[in-house]
């Protein structure tokens, strides 16, 4: 393999797979169309997730986890070197969570884990989810994390005038940064330091309110020695410990080294220019969100980084 074609490699990372049938928006979805719209695109291969699945109240849930990762799998078997896969779990079952990471890593070898910024009103950082961390600390795993609606998303739905506002306008940014937030300000990212955390959409609103967080060290109930306590080596610094998918976070589209590539700079990314520009980086990758909720995806708006 050469050094022109290692660097013409794009992967998406953010790939959603539905053994229903069908994509986001409720039209019909296959296999067959997601590898067209990759070949239009120019991907060489998608990292795809299955869920989130979440009807977290169904007794049955932990059972069709199980059937979608093997659905999953198989699919990717078929289409050899097209996909990858992360599996998905089913807390608030965390025994039959930790036995499906040891089914999905030592049985059908998938590539990673694909996690809910919360399970309902289950967030990510809860205390109860310390085992699925300590086991994929183990393992030195790879955790997708994608935002999911809480118990009050329909009531916020009808305060901004209805359902078609739904849960991806506001609610999905929102709660990708209290996931964030949780593990960083409960030490996650510290004491499980071998987990990578790829949260998609560029981190959601979080990149906004890490200038915010800072400026606490001048409020008498917060100040430095709390916020030093919370952040030992500062907001910055540990928020770039976390990967990012620029899906649905970028405005236009350059070229993709590989998945877990570091940017030397920030791509037209708005959610990130915020930031300052630090020594290290935070890790980019690209994520076309796909299946789209309509239609083919141009390959304008598929996010990417760039070196």
């Amino acid at each position: 393999m050469t050094a022109d074609h290692i660097r013409s490699v794009m992967i998406d990372i953010h790939h959603h797979f539905n053994p229903a049938g069908k994509d986001n928006d409720g039209s019909a979805w296959s296999i067959e169309m997601a590898l067209d719209q990759m070949d239009e695109n120019g991907v060489t291969a998608a990292i795809a997730s299955l869920g989130p699945v979440s009807d977290w109240t169904n007794p049955d849930r932990p059972n069709r986890v199980r059937a979608w990762n093997e659905w999953g799998i198989k699919t990717c078997l078929d289409h050899p070197g097209r996909f990858g896969l992360f599996a998905s779990l089913p807390p608030p079952h965390i025994d039959l969570a930790l036995a499906e990471i040891a089914y999905a890593f030592d049985v059908l070898k998938f590539d990673g884990i694909a996690m809910s910024t919360n399970e309902g009103d289950l967030w990510l950082s809860d205390d109860r989810n310390r085992p699925i961390f300590d086991e994929l600390n183990r393992r030195k795993a790879v955790i997708f994390v994608h935002p999911a609606p809480t118990s009050q998303c329909g009531a916020l739905s009808r305060a901004y005038g209805g359902p078609d506002v739904s849960s991806p306008w506001l609610e999905f940014p929102v709660n990708s940064a209290r996931a964030i937030l949780g593990l960083l300000a409960k030490g996650i990212m510290r004491s499980h330091p071998d987990i990578r955390f790829i949260f998609c959409h560029g981190g959601g609103v979080m990149p906004l309110l890490l200038g915010r967080i800072a400026g606490f060290s001048g409020w008498k109930t917060v100040g430095p020695a709390k916020l030093t306590e919370l952040f030992p080596d500062g907001i910055y610094a540990e928020f770039q410990k976390f990967y990012f998918d620029c899906g649905q976070a970028c405005r236009q589209a350059t070229c993709v080294r590989s998945p877990f590539h570091r940017a030397k700079d920030f791509p037209d990314c708005p959610t990130l220019r915020p930031l300052p520009k630090p020594s290290r980086a935070p890790c980019l990758m690209v994520g076309s969100c796909s299946p789209p909720p309509r239609g083919r995806r141009s390959r304008s708006s598929i996010a990417s980084t760039s070196q």
